[in-house]
């Protein structure tokens, strides 16, 4: 799946601004897995760092953002709260910090 939404200091914006809205409560507000209202005995992933358990690929990302995060899917999908751009956007936010 080819992201649709290119990379742009708008798209990293509107993503960013998503993210603070939907996911900084279990990853976050810096990205690192450290969100306060991560539910007990989980480990959000650290969007920062260079190793991506769920996927590295744009299209990967999009899903696990979709859809939720398997097997137990302790991280639901966003599939009802954001549209496809939005979660696009949040693509190309999280790749902007991710480490190098």
């Amino acid at each position: 799946m080819k992201n649709p939404v290119a990379s742009s200091p708008e798209s990293i914006k509107a993503g960013q601004a998503a993210f603070q809205k939907n996911c900084r409560f279990c990853h976050g507000a810096d990205a690192k897995g450290d969100g306060p209202m991560a539910p007990k005995d989980t480990h959000p992933s650290n969007l920062t760092d260079n190793k991506w358990d769920r996927g590295s690929t744009d299209g990967e990302i999009f899903l696990v953002i979709r859809d939720g995060a398997g097997p137990k899917f302790e991280m639901k999908g966003y599939k009802s709260k954001m549209t496809e751009p939005d979660i696009w956007n949040v693509v190309n936010y999280i790749r902007s910090v991710q480490a190098k």
